[in-house]
């Protein structure tokens, strides 16, 4: 007879829920078998028969329920427990069959299932489990074997035996969380009534009315039974199979194979047990980065491939195997083994179709370089980064190539202006002529020429003298003589200086400034002086004086008679003049301002026009 005891409660979930792996375990068992991983301990004929039986009870979307436990409830977790040999399996068998006549006569007395509940709580604690908690023994094995316990298996024992007695009992998983580990527990059915039972304790019997009693101490965090679900006895065993996989993850070395063989049985008891499902996803996805770690890459590959055949794909799963792949490539590329690379991209490719960056060898070869670069920056970084790019272009395509010739202008432009950061003028230019040098037409490094001179003549001229900074200047111009921008660059920033100059009203001094920063400005010096006395000038008419804001403009037309900015600002020099005797109605004296201007510009016509509106305004 099968035992499906208490499952009646836990059929809805079954129903919520489907198994979630593309193959049933023991196939997958099979499929790690052949994944050439290393030595896979096969099932016997016995215990396969066995579990083939439970996964068909268990994965029957109608599960007929058996009210009462037999034999193969203890197989079940025996099996669990690693004991496959049938003469072991026999002793084992034979001592819980002792154990239940044992309870019988001790509980012959009970008056009620609630009393018989309680006495077997504690006949169970002097006896088979008077050697008291003990963390990691899980199996039922290992409580006839020592005495101890823990919270899964003495659940399982009170239930094996209870069951046997003709006790209604509802096993109780609760999963862990941050802070708390998982818990297993027993409820008593006693016919309206769900009665709390904790096995880890001979007085566990009602355990919620004990922690209410006078003078008790609860001593660290409590499950929470509301956080918990109905079970069974199957589920215990899953249980049970579930902390035996996650000691084998924590062995020195971790042993995989048992984990993922623990995790299998798990699910043959539980299909839809959700800490069996993320138990096996996590087991062989650290497995593979644990194996990567080691870059021991192929066999990584092996672990991951294994798994999505035999599982089907799953995000977290499938990051890894992600990861994997990525980490091997930079491992072979960054050795320079381009061949090798693109041959294992189209491996990855493979894998992962959708996958852009598997498609570009060009995406690991960079990356390779970007790394050599990291390593010295300050040296032999870059140089070795940009070698380690040219020998690489010769082993691919057009199209991987031109993408790495743009990587090279940008590694150039990123390690020119590194070197300008550290005070390394004649360095940056260096790498910049360099570059376009070989790449003439780059537009990267144009850029590179233009930021390049716009920050060494900002530090030369600030950290250490102007004629260093000119003398830089006239080596640019050198180098790069049809360059709009450096031209740009020098004249900007002799703009930028004589405007810091006169932003103070210290006029005189930027006329002056603006002749020193001559070779810089260029053409552009005429631009930069007007603009100084355009200012100046305009600046004493705002003071009330005139006639020299006047002569500011004239000094400049005399030498820049084209210029304007001057020509135009003149005029409004003049009407602004005139604007306070024609509010006044002072005809005469606003006559005599614009007959001033006429004197300079006798051909305005806009200065004519307003003397002859005065003298309009005068004759009325």
């Amino acid at each position: 007879m099968l035992v499906l005891a208490g499952l009646a409660s836990h059929a809805q979930s079954l129903k919520s829920k489907k198994y979630p792996f593309a193959n049933p375990p023991l196939e997958v068992y099979d499929q790690l078998a052949k994944a050439d991983l290393g030595a896979v301990e096969p099932f016997s004929a016995d215990d396969r028969k066995l579990l083939a039986k439970f996964w068909a009870a268990r994965n029957s979307t109608q599960p007929k329920v058996v009210p009462q436990a037999d034999d193969e409830a203890v197989m079940a977790h025996l099996l669990v427990s690693g004991v496959s040999d049938p003469k072991a399996r026999a002793v084992y068998l034979k001592k819980f069959t002792e154990l239940v006549e044992a309870a019988k006569a001790a509980t012959a007395d009970a008056k009620s299932d609630s009393e018989r509940a309680d006495i077997l709580l504690r006949f169970l604690h002097k006896g088979v489990m008077a050697k008291g908690y003990e963390a990691y023994h899980t199996s039922l094995s290992a409580v006839f074997d020592s005495g101890k316990y823990n919270c899964v298996s003495s659940s399982a024992i009170f239930f094996l035996v209870g069951t046997r007695l003709g006790l209604k009992l509802q096993p109780i998983l609760i999963s862990g969380g941050r802070y708390l580990a998982g818990h297993a527990a027993v409820d008593l059915l006693d016919g309206g009534k769900r009665i709390e039972i904790e096995p880890t304790n001979p007085d566990g019997y009602d355990w919620p009315a004990k922690l209410k009693k006078p003078g008790v101490i609860v001593i660290g965090l409590q499950p929470d039974r509301k956080e918990g679900y109905d079970s069974d006895g199957f589920g215990l065993a899953a249980s049970a199979a579930c902390n035996l996989g996650l000691a084998a993850t924590k062995a020195d070395p971790p042993r995989c194979i048992e984990a993922i063989r623990c995790d299998l049985m798990a699910l043959v008891y539980a299909p839809t047990d959700y800490t069996a499902e993320n138990n096996l996803l996590a087991n062989v996805s650290n497995w593979g980065r644990s194996l990567e770690e080691k870059k021991q890459f192929e066999d990584a590959l092996k672990v991951y491939a294994f798994g999505r055949a035999a599982l089907g794909t799953h995000k977290d799963m499938d990051q890894n195997y992600n990861i994997v792949w990525s980490h091997y490539l930079d491992e072979v590329f960054g050795k320079g083994q381009v061949k090798e690379g693109v041959k294992l991209l189209a491996r990855a490719t493979v894998a992962f179709p959708k996958e852009k960056e598997f498609s570009h060898p060009a995406e690991w070869v960079s990356r390779a370089a970007h790394r050599l670069a990291d390593k010295d920056k300050d040296k032999a970084g870059w140089p070795a980064s940009l070698a380690f790019v040219d020998a690489a272009i010769k082993e691919l395509t057009v199209k991987d190539v031109k993408v790495l010739l743009a990587w090279k202008d940008w590694a150039r432009r990123q390690w020119s202006q590194g070197l300008l950061t550290k005070g390394d003028v004649a360095g940056s230019l260096q790498v910049i002529a360099d570059g376009l040098a070989d790449a003439p037409d780059s537009k990267e490094l144009a850029d590179g020429l233009a930021h390049h001179t716009q920050e060494a003549l900002n530090y030369l001229d600030s950290k250490k003298t102007t004629a260093e900074a000119i003398a830089h200047f006239k080596v640019l111009r050198a180098k790069f003589p049809k360059s709009k921008d450096v031209r740009e660059c020098g004249a900007n920033h002799a703009h930028r200086v004589v405007n810091k100059v006169f932003e103070d009203k210290k006029y005189a001094e930027a006329l002056k400034t603006a002749d020193s920063y001559e070779a810089l400005a260029g053409d552009q010096l005429g631009k930069i002086k007007c603009n100084v006395l355009d200012t100046w000038g305009s600046s004493l008419g705002d003071s009330g004086e005139w006639e020299k804001g006047l002569g500011k403009y004239l000094e400049g037309l005399v030498t820049y008679p084209k210029n304007a900015q001057l020509s135009n600002n003149v005029i409004v020099l003049i009407d602004n003049w005139a604007k306070p005797a024609m509010k006044k109605k002072d005809w005469d004296e606003a006559i005599r301002i614009y007959d001033v201007g006429l004197k300079h510009f006798p051909k305005d016509s806009h200065l004519k026009q307003n003397r002859e509106y005065c003298a309009e305004q005068k004759n009325k």
